[in-house]
């Protein structure tokens, strides 16, 4: 579930921040944030006051994340563990500069029907949005590389790079995905 549960405030000396601890995308997200901001005008403040965020994430389930950003149910079973830090301008989150690191595995227990996920992803988080510079996946017998970019509002921009010998799973993929295929060769 998407939805957050248990959210804990911590005011401190630097002008205060939020610890946070959520359900979501069926795993959980753990850290901190600080959002800092100076009063008067610009003219006044040379620069903002850099606001920052430190993620944990544990568990998060990869077909929940699959059905966020592509709106569709993937046969995908894998669950990532991972950090973001970021830090943004006062309260321009989407001028943001930081890293993703997430790591990802299978399920103790695997779930029918689904391709198991193993591997890494690295990103860069930049005003443009959530840029991939690292990827190393398996995905069923499938070796995947994924590159692009996923802007602020949402747009994907993304390439899927897939070495397989069979391509049965990559068929069951695309038509989860909503094309609707004869049969996949390779030569």
């Amino acid at each position: 579930s998407s939805a957050a549960s248990d959210v804990y405030k911590r005011q401190g000396a630097d002008g205060g921040g939020v610890d946070l601890d959520l359900h979501a995308l069926g795993g959980r997200v753990r850290g901190y944030a600080r959002v800092r901001f100076a009063g008067g005008s610009r003219e006044e403040n040379h620069h903002e006051p850099l606001s920052e965020a430190h993620l944990r994430f544990e568990d998060v389930d990869v077909r929940d994340v699959a059905m966020r950003f592509l709106h569709r149910p993937l046969p995908l079973e894998g669950l990532a563990q991972g950090s973001l830090t970021a830090r943004w301008p006062g309260l321009a989150v989407t001028r943001a500069s930081g890293v993703l690191a997430l790591k990802v595995a299978p399920r103790s227990v695997p779930m029918a029907e689904a391709l198991p996920v193993r591997g890494a992803l690295d990103a860069t988080v930049s005003p443009r949005g959530l840029s991939m510079t690292a990827s190393s996946l398996i995905i069923g017998r499938s070796k995947a590389m994924l590159s692009g970019r996923v802007s602020w509002r949402g747009d994907l921009d993304l390439v899927f790079d897939v070495r397989s010998d069979d391509m049965s799973e990559q068929q069951r993929l695309l038509e989860a995905y909503g094309y609707r295929l004869r049969a996949l060769t390779h030569d």
